[in-house]
C-alpha cells in the first residue's frame, strides 16, 4: 500500500500538492528546459513529509478506490514480468549473437 500511495505521487502530483506541468511555474534557474524534469520527485516528496511531521501523506478522496486498486494491481504485474525474457523473444537472435561476439551482455 505504501509503494502505491508513493507511485500515486508521481502520477497525479496536483492531488498531492507537488509542482506540476498544469498549473506550477518553472524555476529557470533550475532548468533551462520548457517543463521541469518531473522523473525525480524524491527530495519534493520528502519535503512533503517534513511539512506533515514525519507522517505519510493520506491518499486523496478522488484517488481512493479502483484508482488506488489499479495501482497496486500494475506494480504486482511489474513485478512478476520477465522484462529479460520479453527482450529475448521478441529481438532477433542475430542481435543476441552480434552482442556476445562484442562481449556486451
Amino acid at each position: 500500500m505504501k509503494d502505491a500511495r508513493h507511485t500515486l505521487m508521481y502520477l497525479f502530483p496536483r492531488q498531492y500538492g507537488l509542482h506540476n506541468v498544469f498549473t506550477s511555474e518553472v524555476n529557470r534557474q533550475e532548468t533551462v528546459q520548457p517543463f521541469q524534469d518531473y522523473t525525480l520527485r524524491e527530495q519534493e516528496i520528502q519535503a512533503l513529509k517534513q511539512k506533515r511531521q514525519g507522517k505519510e501523506p493520506s491518499v486523496p478522496k478522488r484517488l481512493k478506490g479502483n484508482i488506488l486498486v489499479l495501482v497496486m494491481q500494475m506494480q504486482k504485474l511489474h513485478l512478476r514480468c520477465s522484462y529479460h525474457a520479453l527482450v529475448k523473444y521478441y529481438c532477433p537472435a542475430s542481435v543476441w549473437s552480434l552482442q556476445a561476439a562484442f562481449g556486451r551482455s
